[in-house]
């Protein structure tokens, strides 16, 4: 009896130490410490599973669960290393309904090869020392006798409590705020703990059990809630009063002279797929170059989410944590998205998309007739004359980065493209762009493409390449650009070495995968080339606007770090995140695209002066530098046509106001252009340019005094609290489908959400 002890005892002592190592390691790998803060979370649940592995009657019954309960850690781990590294965010269970999307553009790089390695052969050894003890110390006949098993339970029962008051004392010590502070979210760890709002955080202080036990807790929780009746009487009552507190834009940003200036006017949106300032440039993207320069643009613009929620947040201008819109919202009533506002307006809202409609569940949301308002919509699907998509709308392309080209959409569908439907006034077009998605690894790979090279060679190349169709952008381009908008690169072998301290190869590397995004961002160019002609010649340009915004940085191969000259590992860098955002409009802009004898066939030089709209005050060659985000998108659509809204609805500002939002990631992080705040850190940087760091935890009780971080970051850190607050809002407001109860356009005891400004009509 007393060896089936000792088995026993090794197996769960065995467990007890692999776990403990593995969580010292993960931790020290992503660069979190050596322990979680509240450590005594992460004893309390190894000591409780190792008792339950004690009191297991079998020793292979114990092995399995040890095993399995190790496997799941080590590939959590995995997963968080790679999306620490690569966004700053901790994997959380909420993210599987996008497993099949993310796994479409996963690519191996994005995985520490090393850490993975060693935590295999940790786990490995773990599983050969457990079997080894089983079958070294001999107990095939032994059982626990009666005796014995009262001592278990005995022993599982003081064992579970002592983890459990391990538990409870931890927790127990959280640090606390009341929730009349201001900064209440940042500063009462309870309330992190249960929320998880900001990952990264979350992670580090409670560590791998604590923060997973919650975040199943919270799975768990959500999903009964859906299941059970709700105030919801108490809950409609709840929002009304907080709408009730917001100002209308109209009152806030005054006698503003850009209020209506598009109202009428066609509107295309053009959300840029990884775009990059450098990625526009006079050398090889005239047209887009030109509507950047002599347009409005918004130098200080700033995202870092998803595709799929920088996409979204300029139709709904917010996007709910707890309803996901494909499945729990796909009958809702979103009275206040933009193709749903602009509508009632007389607006026909288009939607385009070169991929299949399946994905992010585009048909359910952006569908025609779908929850977000599209009236008409263009995906792959619906696109035969596209290489991906055969005569019966069946998808024949060849994985997700067989992309199909962006400018062949407009050459084939112009008139879908800019459709109005009978007896609406004008068009709105959201697009999302494709082709200058990462990965950007086909010319490094199979070797570069130029005009230099034999027929045959051409061929070879053309036949391994994965993105199909560049060819004639890869003739053209041979150096990184010389003329960018707002932002050069400043990269080449001597930089490559002394501040990357990478060989000529490597460097070479980063320039080929350049090259790969530069064609992405020429075939955008090549579409927007198209589309400006043929609406000059329909008549249509002098009454059409574009507004392109990029969803996120090119941050594949840790491209945004070397061409935008920061460090690696410099994360809280927001240089990083610094991307396009422009206006241009016809009625009262020029383009001009210069020479272009040196592009391809088939490209049209342009010289449009603008006669039609001449008196608007939105006047092109301007530039913004205040700072602007994504939130900012819907409201400054709505100011621009003539809409007054409730500032409560919506988490930004419009541009041409003097108002500004805080920037709250999905991914990791809270920032505005000067400050940057992960949940653990708060990085300032001074007029000089440069960057200060403080420890939130530390420095939060000396800001007060000489030392702590300026006064400016209590400022951001208010402001970022009230987006939590009115995102708490605003999730209920989505899982109420409270615009099924309110008229968005009704006054209700006082409350008025979105009404046409003074100036303007409702049509």
């Amino acid at each position: 009896m007393k060896l089936l002890w000792i088995k026993k005892g090794c197996i769960s002592l065995l467990y007890v130490i692999t776990a403990l190592l593995m969580e010292i390691i993960s931790f020290l790998v992503m660069g979190l410490g050596v322990f979680p803060s509240y450590w005594g979370i992460d004893i309390a649940f190894i000591f409780g599973i190792a008792v339950l592995l004690f009191v297991i009657p079998s020793s292979k019954a114990s092995i399995a669960v040890s095993a399995v309960l190790l496997v799941f850690q080590m590939a959590v781990a995995f997963i968080n290393e790679a999306l620490l590294t690569s966004s700053g965010m901790a994997f959380s269970f909420n993210m599987l309904n996008l497993a099949k999307e993310v796994g479409g553009v996963f690519t191996a790089d994005f995985v520490n090869w090393w850490f993975c390695a060693g935590f295999v052969l940790l786990v490995g050894a773990e599983i050969t020392a457990c079997i080894f003890i089983n079958v070294k110390i001999p107990t095939k006949h032994l059982k626990f006798s009666q005796h014995a098993v009262i001592w278990l339970l005995v022993l599982c029962l003081i064992g579970e409590n002592a983890a459990l008051i391990m538990y409870s004392a931890t927790t127990n010590s959280f640090e606390s705020a009341v929730t009349a502070d201001e900064l209440y979210d940042f500063n009462d760890d309870g309330h992190l703990y249960k929320t998880q709002f900001i990952s990264k955080s979350a992670l580090k202080k409670f560590g791998f059990f604590g923060f997973y036990f919650m975040n199943v807790s919270n799975t768990i929780e959500s999903i009964l809630e859906r299941n059970q009746p709700t105030s919801e009487q108490k809950t409609v009552a709840a929002i009304d009063n907080y709408f009730s507190k917001g100002k209308m834009s109209g009152e806030v940003y005054g006698d503003n002279p850009y209020t209506g200036a598009l109202d009428g006017k066609n509107l295309v949106v053009i959300v840029v797929e990884s775009g990059e300032w450098y990625g526009i440039n006079r050398d090889y993207t005239p047209t887009l170059y030109s509507l950047a320069t002599e347009g409005i643009a918004f130098t200080e613009y700033y995202a870092r989410d998803k595709t799929n929620h920088s996409e979204a947040m300029s139709v709904l201008g917010s996007y709910p944590v707890e309803s996901d819109p494909s499945t729990k919202l796909k009958n809702s009533n979103l009275a206040f998205s933009l193709p749903k506002l602009l509508g009632e307006a007389g607006y026909t809202a288009n939607y385009v998309h070169a991929n299949e409609a399946e994905f992010y569940s585009r048909n359910v949301t952006y569908g025609s007739g779908g929850v977000y308002g599209f009236d008409n919509t263009l995906f792959l699907d619906d696109m035969p004359a596209l290489k991906g998509c055969n005569a019966n709308g069946e998808i024949v392309k060849d994985g997700f980065y067989d992309f199909d080209m962006d400018a062949d959409i407009v050459k084939n569908y112009f008139t879908q493209y800019t459709q109005k439907n009978e007896g609406d006034r004008a068009f709105y077009t959201l697009h999302m762009t494709l082709t200058s998605h990462g990965h950007y690894d086909d010319l490094m790979l199979y070797g570069d493409y130029t005009k230099e090279l034999s027929a045959a060679e051409k061929a070879s190349r053309s036949a391994d390449y994965v993105v199909k169709g560049f060819e004639k952008f890869y003739e053209i381009i041979d150096s990184y650009p010389t003329t960018c908008a707002f932002d050069e690169v400043n990269f080449n072998d001597t930089v490559a070495d002394e501040k990357y301290g990478l060989n000529a190869s490597k460097a070479r590397d980063i320039y080929l995968r350049y090259k790969r995004y530069q064609a992405g961002m020429m075939d955008l160019d090549e579409m927007v080339n198209e589309l400006i002609f043929r609406l000059e010649q329909e008549g249509e340009l002098d009454d059409t606007a574009f507004l392109f915004y990029a969803d996120h940085t090119a941050y594949y191969n840790n491209q945004n770090y070397y061409l935008k000259d920061v460090s690696l590992g410099d994360a809280w860098n927001t240089a990083l995140h610094n991307i396009p955002c422009f206006l241009w409009y016809g009625g009262s802009m020029d383009v001009s695209t210069g020479d272009v004898s040196g592009m391809y066939s088939g490209y049209h030089a342009l010289g449009i002066e603008a006669t039609e709209d001449t008196d608007s005050p939105l006047k092109g060659g301007v530039q913004i530098s205040k700072f602007t985000n994504s939130f900012d998108l819907l409201p400054t659509v709505l100011h621009l046509m003539g809409y007054e809204y409730n500032l409560h609805l919506y988490h930004g500002v419009s541009m041409f106001s003097e108002e500004k939002s805080v920037f709250i990631s999905r991914e990791s992080g809270i920032f505005i252009n000067d400050i940057y705040y992960d949940g653990i850190t708060v990085s300032v940087k001074d007029a000089a340019g440069k960057w200060t760091h403080y420890d939130y935890e530390y420095t939060s009780e000396l800001s007060k005094e000489a030392g702590g971080f300026p006064k400016e970051v209590e400022a951001f850190l208010i402001q970022s609290a009230a987006y939590y607050e009115k995102q708490a809002v605003l999730e209920e407001m989505y899982k109420v489908d409270y615009f099924k109860k309110r008229n968005i356009f009704s006054t209700y005891d006082g409350v008025s959400f979105v009404r046409k400004a003074q100036n303007g009509t409702l049509a």
